[in-house]
């Protein structure tokens, strides 16, 4: 065209720009135009629609501004483009300065370009200016209709949607197939399946079921509502299943947890030779591999992703690194992480979790800063992700910069990202701090009560975690069982039978009184605070016993010394099929220590003839230790000590140490102090009982060397 000279030609040039835009070439469409001596309302048309149809929505308008310093009046065709531009962008403004110009220079404003401003408007988020342009109209037609409806969708005004589609059709104006697909979707995100099954029986009865996009859109639909077997019998009566098909359908049994039968679907689409797998297609099949933990499956499609030069798709790419982290093989996320060309919001929140997940804090903190020096802004998932980090390695410095960053940048703070930062000042026991955040944010959820209840119990402030919870019952959050676990643990630890009587009341009055958890924290609440009676009372009650029951009885008899009442219930325990497990084991052998019943503690222990050992826990043999240094078992103690399958742990040099002390045995107490003292050293309780040992045994001198080391210690 150029060569014959028709390249200057304005009809020739719109036609041109037309055409390379349609190929996919902005910038020859761009050359296009300027070759144009003097460009029409046509020519800037054409090129104004290029740029909206590439989603160069700014630059449009820019181009529609320029065409009006020209002198060039535009036409219907120019505000219709410049509508969708300003939607695209919501740029509110331009739009309403577009209408108000429709208003003065058009004669009249048609369906078209009514549909055109309801549209803008809706996708500005201002359904107020939609409704008033839709209601100007007197007489509308299908497509005006349908952008309304289509407005109220986007805007989540599903009923009012419905309502519009009735008053259509009162008026004998008969949906088209964009309608029926937007009410659809509509129904795919609001999970309102039963409406999308009488507008499935509405398209039946119009006769357009045999239109592919709106099929697609209801296997869509019943897939999103988690009704797949309908999902499956739309998708096989297609007479044509085209790549949204299959992927609609896969997506389904991913979201639903269905991952084999996604893996299967997507053999199936390899199968067929007319479609090739999208990108959204091996992202869900993907995840679908993560699902079921096939890394097998997920390497196959990693090298058919490569074959198809996929890897470096953003969406593509962040699936792989999370299906591999998903099958535990985080060493290959990382290389496929490492490798992206472009890496957003979504593969440093999901590597950084991959880490987070195997509390792998050190890595994790390394990729935060990483991320940091990137500039990469990070959303709230990724914020709580990387508070979370923080958290794991007690990073307090890196912590408290983020919690700033979040002040900064987000004026709302979502209730995920408020929970880490609370996490993370009582896992770095700034109790206070943690507080603070707590006081300051205005809708307190059940699970942020629970975590500063939780919080205080775990730093030993059982006060302040009563006093929380008595706050607690001021508002109108309901505790839950989690919560009067805490408040019952924290009464336990202070010995405050009185608040464990107020919490066992509001225990009944919220109808948790039979739920097992809850029953196993009051029977260990009464029983520490030695109310044998209160304790066997709420046993009694609980009508399915389990080990959790059983085992806190037994631990407050224990306690108590009480062996032949430990014996009785250990007998009826197991009499109800039931197997003690080595928390009530140790209960057993505490309450023969306690009692100086050397025997029955061998028995329990199996250290007699059978010697079972295997799979028993250290406070076991702690207990054993206890056991035989309490009647002065020293030889058989420290034989017990030598054997175990495991590191000796404190609690076994402390309980020999003791009943050295008791026995004033001061060859083992040494023996004993100084593998203590390896352990713990700066513990003070070893260095008086070690004092009181060398005060009947030693000379003065060595026992004011312990005594010295006493103070140090303190």
């Amino acid at each position: 065209m150029v060569s014959y000279g028709l390249g200057s030609i304005s009809y020739f040039c719109d036609h041109l720009i037309r055409f390379y835009g349609a190929c996919g070439s902005l910038t020859e469409a761009t050359c296009a135009f300027h070759q144009a001596p003097r460009p029409t309302m046509y020519t800037w048309n054409a090129i104004i629609s290029v740029h909206v149809n590439h989603g160069k929505d700014e630059k449009a308008l820019d181009l529609y501004r320029k065409m009006q310093h020209q002198g060039i009046k535009p036409g219907r065709v120019t505000y219709l483009n410049c509508l969708k531009a300003c939607g695209g962008i919501e740029n509110i403004q331009a739009g309403q300065l577009l209408h108000n110009q429709m208003v003065a220079e058009l004669e009249q404003i048609d369906n078209f370009l009514g549909s055109a401003l309801v549209g803008m408007y809706s996708k500005c988020k201002n359904l107020k200016d939609a409704q008033n342009v839709f209601n100007g109209f007197q007489e509308c037609n299908v497509v005006l209709w349908g952008a309304m409806i289509a407005g109220y969708v986007q805007s989540d005004e599903t009923t009012h949607a419905l309502e519009l589609l009735e008053r259509m059709q009162q008026q004998n104006m008969e949906p088209d197939g964009h309608i029926f697909s937007s009410l659809l979707k509509s129904c795919s995100t609001t999970g309102g399946f039963l409406q999308g099954m009488i507008l499935h029986d509405k398209v039946i009865k119009r006769g357009l079921d045999s239109d592919v996009v709106l099929q697609n859109t209801l296997v869509d639909m019943y897939s999103k509502c988690g009704f797949l077997e309908e999902a499956q019998r739309v998708f096989d009566r297609l007479s044509s299943k085209n790549v949204i098909s299959w992927g609609a359908l896969i997506f389904g049994f991913v979201e639903q947890g269905r991952g084999l039968l996604a893996l299967n679907l997507f053999h199936d689409v390899k199968q067929e030779q007319k479609v090739k797998p999208s990108k959204a297609i091996y992202s869900c099949t993907l995840k679908a591999c993560g699902l079921v933990n096939s890394v097998d499956q997920g390497m196959l499609i990693h090298k058919q992703i490569l074959l198809h030069d996929l890897q470096d798709d953003i969406i593509v790419g962040n699936a792989l690194v999370d299906m591999y982290i998903k099958c535990s093989k985080l060493d290959d996320a990382y290389r496929v992480f490492e490798l992206l060309p472009h890496k957003d919001v979504v593969s440093w929140g999901t590597i950084i979790s991959g880490y987070v997940q195997v509390n792998d804090g050190i890595t994790a903190l390394a990729l935060v800063r990483k991320m940091q020096e990137h500039n990469i802004v990070p959303d709230e998932v990724l914020m709580a992700c990387s508070l979370r980090a923080c958290m794991i390695e007690r990073s307090l410095y890196l912590g408290m910069s983020l919690h700033h960053q979040i002040i900064e940048d987000y004026p709302i703070v979502s209730e995920k990202v408020s929970n880490a930062i609370v996490t993370m000042y009582i896992n770095c026991a700034l109790l206070y701090d943690a507080q603070v955040v707590f006081d300051s944010i205005k809708n307190k959820s059940l699970v942020l009560w629970s975590i500063m209840i939780d919080g205080y119990n775990q730093h030993d402030e059982s006060f302040l975690a009563l006093h929380l919870f008595m706050k607690l019952q001021q508002t109108d959050v309901k505790p839950d069982k989690f919560i009067y676990s805490c408040c019952l643990k924290a009464c336990r630890s202070v010995g405050a039978l009185g608040h464990g009587r107020w919490i066992h009341y509001e225990v009944i009055r919220a109808g948790l009184e039979d739920d097992a958890v809850i029953c196993g924290a009051l029977v260990d609440m009464y029983t520490f605070c030695e109310s044998l009676e209160e304790a066997q009372s709420v046993f009694a009650s609980v009508p399915s016993q389990n080990e959790v029951a059983w085992g806190a009885i037994i631990a407050g008899y224990a306690q108590s010394g009480k062996y032949v009442q430990v014996q009785n219930f250990l007998q009826h325990m197991q009499e109800k099929g039931l197997k003690p497990n080595d928390v009530v084991m140790t209960s057993v052998l505490a309450a023969c220590s306690h009692a100086g019943l050397l025997k029955e503690g061998f028995s329990h222990f199996g250290f007699s003839q059978e010697q079972e050992r295997r799979g028993l826990g250290p406070f076991m043999y702690s207990c054993m230790v206890d056991l035989l240094g309490r009647a002065g078992c020293f030889n058989q103690a420290c034989d017990l000590i030598e054997t175990m399958p495991m590191v000796p742990s404190t609690y076994s040099w402390a309980a020999l140490l003791t009943g050295s002390r008791t026995y004033s045995n001061s060859g083992y107490g040494k023996a004993c102090f100084d593998e203590f003292v390896e352990f713990n050293p700066i513990e003070a309780s070893s260095y008086v009982m070690m004092s009181d040992i060398v005060a009947f045994n030693w000379s003065v001198d060595e026992a004011c060397k312990v005594k010295s080391e006493v103070s140090e210690a303190s």
